[in-house]
């Protein structure tokens, strides 16, 4: 019985070690690679600073797959739609290169045009509530793994459970 009870409990730390290590690494990623930026391109002082990050966001968002889909696990819902993510932030950068191709071509552009494209960026790629929040479906950091991630949660918590039980019947209680 000593056997049984070093196995479960070794299956749950490994299990626990293997969910939070894939949690943490694409939260992480995630935020860093993706959020960080979106939220620079929306405090971005300039057209030029937005664009940039606003190409960073989507070179990342590209690289993860993250174009399309839906990151919902049972019921897909507008807001968890990645294309329609997608597109919005690709509408964003447009509005920048657009106003960059005009001055570039000797077209100029009032201060009043770049304010408001700014204002625009900022209302697309940011939340304002009580705090401001970048604006990503809910899920995306783990999207497509969602599931997986689930499934690998629920077995972590089935392992810990099984193996608290088999220690306290091993122990007597």
């Amino acid at each position: 019985m000593s056997a049984v009870r070093g196995l479960m409990i070794f299956m749950t730390i490994v299990l626990i070690a293997v969910v939070s290590g894939m949690g943490c690494v694409n939260a992480i990623s995630f935020k860093s690679n993706i959020e960080d930026n979106l939220k620079l391109a929306g405090d971005a002082p300039t057209i030029e600073r937005a664009n940039v990050f606003l190409g960073n966001a989507l070179k990342a968002i590209e690289a993860r797959g993250l174009t399309s889909g839906n990151s919902a696990l049972l019921f897909h819902m507008p807001t968890q739609d990645l294309g329609i993510w997608y597109q919005q932030i690709k509408g964003a950068q447009q509005t920048t290169t657009t106003i960059i191709e005009k001055e570039k071509s000797g077209i100029p552009v009032a201060q009043l045009e770049r304010d408001n494209a700014l204002m625009k960026i900022r209302e697309t790629v940011l939340d304002q509530g009580e705090s401001t929040n970048v604006t990503a479906p809910e899920n995306a950091w783990i999207y497509p793994y969602q599931w997986l991630f689930t499934i690998l949660v629920v077995a972590m918590i089935v392992f810990l459970l099984g193996t608290i039980i088999v220690i306290a019947v091993m122990v007597g209680y």
